[in-house]
């Protein structure tokens, strides 16, 4: 263990809270740019790093507080272990959760036959019929994300959500039930839509 680690270990395990503030402050500085250029060669943004590394931060800050960190690796592989994860299992989720809505709105608009959906007005009127019994703010927000293609920052800011995490977990919850409805159309009866 290196004297940074020590020194951090001491920091964070301190009764002087002060001393908990100036650790996280000094693994945001030594480690935020390679956290960063991680993120960003995976694709993600300035913001998804961000992110990123502030839920590592407080993963790692309360690891330790519970005496979970072992010591068996430094604190810097330790802390970019959780970030890789975190990135990986949001990678994971909104990977899922595109194909489901890409799956559904492919059914929706093309993946049916004459038999089941014809013509375009019908599938469109389906659409609009799926979303409509949906409340206002899920309209809203499907319609925000799926078909203005905004983005989750213009969402929140538009809807009024606390931050960004909110509106996704929101959009997540309406997709849900707009799913669910379409389970049960009439027209989709048997059919998988997702």
């Amino acid at each position: 263990m290196t004297s940074f680690d020590q020194q951090i270990l001491q920091e964070i395990n301190s009764s002087d809270r002060s001393y908990h503030e100036k650790a996280l402050k000094e693994l945001y500085s030594k480690f935020y740019k390679s956290v960063e250029r991680f993120i960003l060669s995976k694709g993600g943004n300035t913001e998804d790093a961000k992110d990123i590394f502030q839920d590592s931060l407080i993963i790692f800050y309360q690891s330790i507080r519970k005496n979970k960190f072992r010591s068996e690796s430094s604190i810097k592989t330790y802390l970019f272990g959780i970030c890789k994860n975190i990135w990986l299992s949001k990678i994971k989720s909104s990977s899922k959760e595109k194909l489901v809505f890409s799956n559904l709105e492919h059914n929706l608009f093309t993946g049916y036959d004459e038999d089941n959906l014809v013509g375009q007005e019908d599938k469109e009127a389906l659409v609009k019929e799926l979303l409509h019994a949906l409340n206002e703010p899920c309209k809203q927000i499907l319609t925000y994300h799926y078909f203005e293609r905004l983005s989750m920052k213009e969402i929140t800011h538009l809807t009024g959500y606390a931050n960004e995490n909110v509106a996704k977990s929101k959009k997540y919850k309406c997709l849900q039930k707009l799913i669910k409805l379409a389970l049960k159309h009439p027209l989709l009866q048997g059919k998988k839509v997702y």
